[in-house]
């Protein structure tokens, strides 16, 4: 990971992606057999911003993300045991609803002591939270902390 030296002046940048169902196409045989678009929705945004604490001295930089993607996930291993509750009137599930949202951090603080001489430190930090199997698969829908 690279992270950005901050300067004698404030910069920033933000960004938003956003996938959502209506934006998305149909495959053709799906299309031709009449089943709906897939339901998806990605959204994914962050910003950095830099600049001076103390001229040509001392600099600051943060940038973070987030991401966030609603999914389902099959439970299709469960199934023959939830169908022994339908006779009690539930409806068990096939799928359950196993969201991901992630946030990133990213931190850096430089100073220059010379021309000749600088130290920095930076900081940085992912703490995903799943309870998808694509995500982790290792743990089989539990949640995880990566």
């Amino acid at each position: 990971m690279i992270t950005k030296s901050g300067t004698n002046s404030y910069h920033g940048s933000a960004y938003f992606y956003d996938t959502e169902t209506a934006l998305n196409a149909n495959d053709f045989l799906s299309k031709k057999a009449g089943n709906p678009t897939p339901q998806f929705c990605r959204q994914q945004f962050g910003g950095a911003i830099g600049g001076p604490v103390r001229q040509d001295k001392d600099f600051l930089f943060f940038a973070l993300e987030r991401q966030r993607e609603h999914t389902s996930s099959s439970v299709g291993s469960l199934i023959s045991e939830l169908n022994l509750l339908v006779p009690l009137g539930a409806q068990p599930a096939q799928e359950i609803p196993t969201p991901y949202f992630d946030w990133r951090y990213n931190g850096r603080y430089d100073h220059r002591f010379n021309d000749n001489h600088s130290a920095f430190f930076t900081y940085s930090v992912q703490p995903n939270r799943c309870a998808s199997p694509k995500f982790c698969p290792a743990l089989k829908s539990t949640a995880c902390t990566l």
